[in-house]
């Protein structure tokens, strides 16, 4: 069975790195209102047996928060409301005027129903600003596993 310990240490760290840059892209683009997405994010490693995979993961909806979404195809299936309501909470929104809460939740609900709304690209950032670093630190383990092997 191959030496893979170099190769396994550099894909842990590569994970933390991508997790915590994805942390720092999502409080610099103001999406994380309620702090539960970067609390999500935790990076998973897999090892068996000379194989080793890493992969971040968060709550489901970050894939939204990162894409972005089109208009709805059918009617709504009601999820969305609360969850906006929630968000106007965690951002502390007071709508002006004699509108209420409820009320600009459904606003805003429907107009993303009709229009979608743009991603973010908090992961493609992410990967931009990790990628070097993570190839170099894969590369470099990959030698030293190597090397240990033929020698």
């Amino acid at each position: 069975m191959a030496n893979v310990d170099n190769i396994t240490q550099a894909v842990r760290v590569s994970m933390e790195l991508f997790r915590d840059e994805m942390i720092k892209q999502l409080a610099e683009k103001n999406i994380n209102a309620s702090g539960r997405l970067s609390a999500s994010a935790e990076d998973v490693i897999i090892d068996s047996e000379g194989f080793v995979s890493g992969t971040v993961r968060a709550n489901s909806y970050w894939f939204y928060r990162n894409f972005g979404r089109g208009p709805t195809q059918n009617t709504g299936s009601g999820q969305l409301r609360p969850k906006i309501r929630q968000w106007i909470d965690d951002k502390g929104i007071n709508p002006k005027g004699n509108i209420s809460k409820d009320e600009l939740a459904f606003l805003i609900t429907r107009k993303i129903h009709r229009e979608g709304y743009e991603g973010k690209a908090f992961v493609s950032d992410t990967t931009d600003v990790v990628q070097p670093e993570i190839d170099k630190l894969i590369a470099d383990a990959a030698f030293k596993d190597l090397n240990s092997q033929l020698t």
